[in-house]
C-alpha cells in the first residue's frame, strides 16, 4: 500500500509537470516566435506571395496541436491513473492555468509587435481563452465516461491477481502497446477518438462561420484556399489523436519501469 501511494504521488508530479511543461513550451515558441514572423512575412509584399507565409500558418496550427493534445492526453491519463478527485483537479487546473497563460502571452506578444495597447485586446483573448477551458471540459466528460468502467474493470483484475499471488501485476499491458488503431473496448483510443472529433468539428465550424462572413468564393484561387483551409482542420482532428495516443504511450513505457525507481526518484 505504501509503495502505491508513492508511485501515485510520483506520477501525479510527472504528469502535472508535463500538463503544463509541453504545452506552455508550444505556446511560447508559437507566440514569441512564429507568430510574429507570420505577421511580418502576411504582410510584406516580398513574402505574402511565397509559400512561407503558409508554411508558418501551418507551423502555428501544428503548435496549437501539440498544446491542446499534451493537455487532452493528460487529462485521460489522470482518470486512469487516480481514483482521488484532487488529484485530476490538479491536472485539470493546471490545464486551465496553462490555456490562460497561453492567451496572456499570445496578448502581450501581439500588442508589442502591433504597437497597440494590452487591454484593446483582452476581451477577445478571454473569449478564446473561454472556449479552449469549454473544450477542455468536454475532454473530461468523454475521459470520465469512458475510463471509469475501465478502471473498475483493472482494479479488479489487479485485485484478483494479488489474491492468487501475482503482487506484480501490471495492468497497463491491457493498454499498452496498442494492437489496433482503433478499438472500442480501448478507453485511451476511444477517448482520443472522440475528442478529435470535437476538436476537428469545432474548427470546421469555426472556419464555416467565417465563410459565411466573408462572403462566396469568387475565384478559383479563393476556392483551392477555402478547401485547404477545410482540409487543414480536418488533418489537425487526424493529429489530435495521433497526438494522443503517443503521449500516453510515454506514460504507459514509463509505468512498465519497476516500481523501486519510482520510489527512488520520489524520496
Amino acid at each position: 500500500m505504501l509503495e502505491d501511494k508513492i508511485l501515485s504521488r510520483s506520477m501525479l508530479k510527472r504528469l502535472c509537470l508535463f500538463a503544463t511543461a509541453v504545452p506552455l513550451t508550444a505556446a511560447i515558441i508559437s507566440s514569441c516566435f512564429i507568430s510574429p514572423v507570420y505577421v511580418q512575412t502576411s504582410s510584406d509584399i516580398l513574402y505574402s506571395g511565397s509559400l512561407l507565409p503558409d508554411i508558418l500558418g501551418y507551423t502555428i496550427s501544428l503548435l496549437d496541436v501539440i498544446f491542446a493534445s499534451a493537455q487532452y492526453a493528460a487529462i485521460i491519463l489522470s482518470f486512469l491513473f487516480f481514483s482521488e478527485k484532487s488529484n485530476r483537479r490538479a491536472v485539470r487546473l493546471l490545464s486551465v492555468g496553462a490555456i490562460v497563460t497561453y492567451r496572456a502571452i499570445n496578448q502581450a506578444v501581439q500588442s508589442i509587435t502591433d504597437g497597440t495597447d494590452f487591454a484593446s485586446g483582452i476581451t477577445i483573448a478571454l473569449l478564446y481563452a473561454a472556449l479552449e477551458v469549454v473544450e477542455l471540459y468536454v475532454c473530461v466528460f468523454i475521459s470520465a465516461y469512458l475510463c471509469q468502467e475501465a478502471v473498475k474493470r483493472f482494479s479488479l483484475l489487479r485485485t484478483a491477481s494479488r489474491r492468487l499471488g501475482n503482487p506484480e501485476f501490471n495492468w497497463t499491458d491491457e493498454l499498452y502497446p496498442y494492437h489496433l488503431a482503433i478499438k472500442k473496448s480501448h478507453p485511451v483510443q476511444m477517448s482520443a477518438l472522440l475528442i478529435a472529433a470535437v476538436f476537428g468539428a469545432l474548427r470546421v465550424l469555426s472556419r464555416i462561420i467565417y465563410d459565411l462572413s466573408l462572403g462566396a468564393p469568387e475565384s478559383t484561387s479563393e476556392i483551392l484556399q477555402m478547401v485547404a483551409g477545410y482540409f487543414s482542420d480536418i488533418v489537425c482532428g487526424v493529429l489530435i489523436y495521433i497526438f494522443i495516443l503517443l503521449f500516453c504511450a510515454c506514460f504507459f513505457r514509463m509505468l512498465k519501469k519497476p516500481t523501486a525507481k519510482f520510489i527512488k526518484n520520489d524520496q
